[in-house]
């Protein structure tokens, strides 16, 4: 390897040697979908918070009723008596949804505590089944005319006393009731739950009644609090299986499983290490750990702010503070949000992790050291880039760089060094200290662009359906003579876009294989296929027959 680049301190020390090599050309590896969100908290997270993640969605679960024993009712959303009753909303748009919205993120909206008009007991299930699908519909109908939300979950953590006390059983009838009334309101909507707090022996009999009364579910929703700092068998990934197992047995594969609710630590003081560097490294594992052992997993979410002073409870919990001051934590996810989607072949000697992405000008790779042991000046070797390099930008967390709680100094994520290439920069240096994060960010011309003047986008493309007619899963195959850059989706006969396969992905030249398996909300008909690359469409008919 030539043209080494020294990046960062590059005092001598007794430290281990380690390297991280990296292919551009093998692209078989998962790709980096952004499958983590964040989940809303008592406070709304600062301007651009959610933007610098990437989050494209935000879980939040607003009450239904504030009531102050004593006080009395201090907020409802239902004013009256059924049916003779009214609807304030304003208090969970004003709060909760629209500050959201304003950051251009989706919502997947949940609830809790019962409206008073529906029941005495806040924690207890409705006296009125019938006034509780109606109750549904509202919202929905509310939520969807007004804000164009389309994703719902059926309460929070019925499982835990300080959510829900009824039974089991009682939820199972709730979520049948609320299920009628979201899609009697908005008949493409997606519908989930139940957001467990832990009890995944809820599953199994959850999913039997669901077969039972045919109900719709698109998404098995469950909370991992209190983990440890450990790379598997933790929670999380404990309950993942016991959901994927429960949905296997029964033939389920379309339904995702959604982790709502995570943490390392489930009230860690400011001076935890869940607020420090550490937790930074941590998480960046925990990316990959999910990416690599977990596919079902189609969102991660994570609480935005601190609660504050609105909860002393789990004060600290949050990515950014109360004062919008963003944590080392939060930062990582800064990181995974600047990386491409497309995931590529890398390798590294322990201790080190890695991720690396690519699209046509741009090489991602961060690089993680969990261990409280600086790696010192660590080769990250290159090769089959798809472009000649001009630039290299490197980020870093670590004691004394983006990380609030260790050097409030330092609180935004930190460009430590940015620097010229010289080509063909097959290889860099950079130094790796404890419990740190390293995002390299290699930026240049593309090889091919040429050779794309002079071959433009085909005026057709064949695309191969197999089988179609179809029931259940259908294979779709295109090849490509040139890589690309695309988006790929389902569409039903009213234009509703109901599967997302990827969007703006750098595709490779060569064949591609994606699979759509529909769900029980999929009626039989005809549906579209739809490929964009660049600034041209391609299309394919489907026919669902059940």
């Amino acid at each position: 390897m030539k043209n080494f680049l020294l990046l960062g301190l590059l005092a001598f020390m007794p430290l281990r040697a380690a390297s991280v090599t990296v292919d551009a050309s093998d692209t078989s590896v998962v790709d980096l979908r952004k499958i983590f969100d964040a989940f809303r908290s008592a406070n709304p997270a600062g301007p651009n918070r959610l933007k610098q993640i990437g989050s494209r969605q935000v879980r939040m679960f607003p009450p239904l009723s504030y009531r102050s024993y004593g006080l009395g009712n201090l907020f409802d959303v239902v004013k009256g008596s059924y049916p003779n009753w009214t609807f304030d909303f304003s208090l969970v748009d004003n709060d909760w949804v629209e500050p959201v919205i304003r950051q251009g993120a989706d919502i997947i909206l949940g609830y809790c505590y019962m409206p008073e008009s529906l029941g005495p007991d806040a924690l207890e299930p409705p006296d009125n089944y019938d006034a509780w699908e109606e109750f549904n519909y509202q919202w929905a109908k509310h939520y969807y005319d007004t804000y164009g939300i389309t994703t719902f979950e059926i309460w929070n953590e019925p499982d835990y006393s300080e959510f829900f006390t009824g039974s089991r059983s009682d939820y199972f009838e709730m979520y049948n009731y609320a299920a009628r009334g979201i899609k009697r309101a908005v008949p493409h909507a997606r519908i989930g739950g139940p957001a467990l707090a832990g009890n995944t022996g809820w599953v199994g009999p959850f999913l039997d009644y669901i077969i039972k009364n045919n109900l719709p579910v698109h998404f098995i929703s469950y909370h991992a609090q209190d983990n440890g700092f450990k790379d598997d068998n933790s929670a999380y990934y404990n309950r993942y299986n016991d959901i994927v197992n429960a949905l296997d047995e029964r033939g389920m594969d379309s339904v995702t499983v959604v982790l709502d609710e995570f943490s390392y630590e489930l009230d860690p003081g400011q001076d935890s290490r869940y607020n420090r560097s550490e937790a930074a490294a941590w998480f960046a594992g925990t990316f990959q750990f999910m990416l690599n052992n977990m596919p079902r997993l189609s969102r991660f979410n994570k609480t935005i702010t601190d609660n504050g002073e609105l909860a002393d409870k789990w004060k600290y919990n949050g990515l950014v503070t109360t004062d919008n001051i963003p944590k080392a934590k939060f930062n990582v996810f800064r990181m995974y949000a600047m990386m491409p989607d497309q995931g590529i072949a890398v390798s590294t000697e322990a201790p080190l992790g890695a991720l690396a992405s690519i699209d046509d000008s741009l090489l991602a790779v961060m690089i993680w050291n969990k261990e409280n042991t600086d790696m010192g000046i660590t080769p990250v070797y290159l090769s089959h880039l798809p472009f000649t390099a001009d630039s290299l930008a490197l980020y870093t967390i670590d004691a004394n760089h983006s990380s609030y709680f260790d050097n409030t100094g330092t609180a935004e994520l930190e460009r430590t060094r940015y620097t010229t290439l010289q080509p063909p920069g097959d290889s860099v240096r950079v130094y790796i200290a404890a419990h740190s994060v390293n995002l390299l960010l290699i930026r240049g011309s593309r090889k091919v662009s040429a050779l794309r003047e002079q071959k433009p986008l085909p005026a057709t493309l064949p695309i191969t359906l197999a089988p179609n007619p179809f029931n259940g899963r259908v294979n779709i195959d295109f090849n490509l003579s040139l890589p690309h850059r695309g988006t790929a989706a389902i569409y039903d006969m009213n234009g509703r876009k109901v599967h997302t396969f990827f969007e703006n992905r750098a595709l490779p030249a060569g064949p591609t294989r994606l699979h759509w398996t529909s769900g029980s909300g999929h009626a039989s008909g005809i549906y579209i296929f739809r490929l964009q690359l660049e600034n041209q469409t391609y299309g394919k008919t489907l026919y669902l027959l059940k």
